[in-house]
């Protein structure tokens, strides 16, 4: 079977084979690579979006074909046309889409019904940025919604115009959607989201396969860093840290020694310069941290490669996850996986991965003294710490099956090459 995957980041397998070292460490198309490479009679042709000079690369079973991407808002014309060039080169069984949040989703969609291969095509659904584009500024006050600093006037870049840049983004998505006749998804949010936009569609589910170091080690409360917590992203309003830092303010008196763990480079500068730079909803952040004063409470580690990232939620306490809207986010299952104390707000399909009270804490999102509450607890071991992970690793164990999810996928590949048969 011929498989054609388009790809919103090349996988860093890859990435190190070809030299470029801006790859993202996406874990659930890097999982299920690892996986299907093993398989016979499967060859696969991979898009990812390339730089301008990239060439095609054969790596073991896949060819890497680079795609030209002018910006992730707005639908290209062109692109449609260089689709359809590849669909006639390669003529694949299977169009597999992973993600609708970028308008090349569009692209291949038109391209396939241009060519005659839209009964080939299934979008893998991640996030839904026309659902998120509503979540985006969830539980800021609006001054810093509406507000610009100098760094956003001169980078045209407020959250309100993030918003609209979701928005521009949520159009193309649902196109997409209401345009293929397959898609995969996994939990009840994201099944709701698309029938809502499409009734008639074949819904498939597979769960996703994480990266294989976090199949390998398990959490122990004895070698972790007591009070201290991890947050995996942080980047934009969507993934909550203002709301982590009042469960910290809540939380900081009781324990003087908690420390916050994320990713991404620091923006708690000294240097008025640098503060400047800083965006509105960053300067917010820094107003929270200054107000509980939270400065040294706070590290930033930058990009973390697999084995870091595991090795960054094994030292901690607990995993927060304290975003205003998620699918299933990996993060959750990574940590599930290791038998990491999780805590995670009640967003988009958040219940169909974690048993509140049974393997970790779920809480209303906007409550961040429900998050101390629970974080308190977990502290402070009111519960039987070992019993919650434990049960949280063998649920995940099974929604991360290797093995299950791969042969789930292989299932939706032949049923839909045999419907076109």
């Amino acid at each position: 079977m011929k498989l054609m995957w388009l790809c919103n980041t090349l996988i860093p397998v890859a990435a190190e084979k070809m030299g470029i070292v801006s790859a993202k460490p996406e874990s659930w198309i890097t999982g299920i690579y690892e996986d299907i490479k093993m398989m016979e009679n499967i060859s696969l042709i991979y898009l990812y979006p390339a730089i301008s000079d990239q060439k095609d690369r054969k790596i073991g079973f896949a060819e890497f074909v680079g795609y030209l991407e002018k910006n992730t808002f707005e639908f290209d014309k062109n692109q449609v046309l260089y689709f359809i060039s590849i669909l006639k080169k390669y003529n694949p069984d299977i169009i597999h889409i992973f993600g609708t949040e970028c308008p090349h989703t569009y692209a291949m969609v038109k391209a396939a019904s241009e060519v005659g291969f839209i009964d080939r095509v299934v979008l893998s659904i991640q996030g839904m940025v026309s659902v998120y584009s509503k979540h985006y500024n969830a539980y800021l006050p609006s001054e810093v919604v509406e507000g610009k600093t100098i760094r956003d006037w001169i980078k045209f870049d407020s959250i309100q115009k993030q918003i609209n840049n979701f928005k521009k983004r949520g159009v193309y998505e649902e196109l997409a959607i209401k345009n293929v006749h397959h898609v995969i998804g996994r939990t009840d949010w994201d099944r709701a989201c698309v029938e809502r936009l499409n009734p008639i569609i074949n819904y498939h589910v597979c769960n996703e396969t994480m990266r294989p170091a976090f199949y390998e080690e398990k959490w122990s409360l004895d070698k972790c860093e007591k009070h201290s917590i991890f947050v995996s992203q942080w980047y934009t309003p969507l993934k909550g840290l203002h709301l982590i830092l009042e469960a910290m303010g809540d939380l900081v008196t009781q324990y003087p020694d908690i420390h916050l763990y994320t990713t991404g480079q620091s923006f708690v500068e000294k240097k008025y310069i640098k503060r400047i730079k800083n965006s509105k909803y960053r300067q917010y952040c820094l107003a929270l941290i200054e107000k509980y004063q939270l400065k040294d409470n706070i590290t930033f580690l930058g990009y973390l490669d697999e084995k870091s990232m595991c090795n960054r939620y094994l030292k901690s306490n607990a995993f927060v996850c304290c975003s205003s809207i998620e699918n299933s986010p990996n993060s959750v299952g990574e940590a599930m996986l290791l038998g990491v104390p999780t805590v995670a707000s009640d967003v988009g399909g958040m219940k169909n991965l974690l048993r509140h009270g049974e393997e970790g804490f779920i809480y209303p999102a906007d409550e961040a003294y429900m998050l101390a509450y629970y974080l308190r607890m977990i502290f402070e071991e009111k519960i039987d710490i070992n019993k919650i992970t434990q049960k949280a690793r063998e649920h995940a164990a099974y929604t991360h099956n290797r093995e299950i999810n791969l042969q789930k996928l292989l299932n939706i590949y032949e049923e839909i090459n045999n419907s076109n048969m």
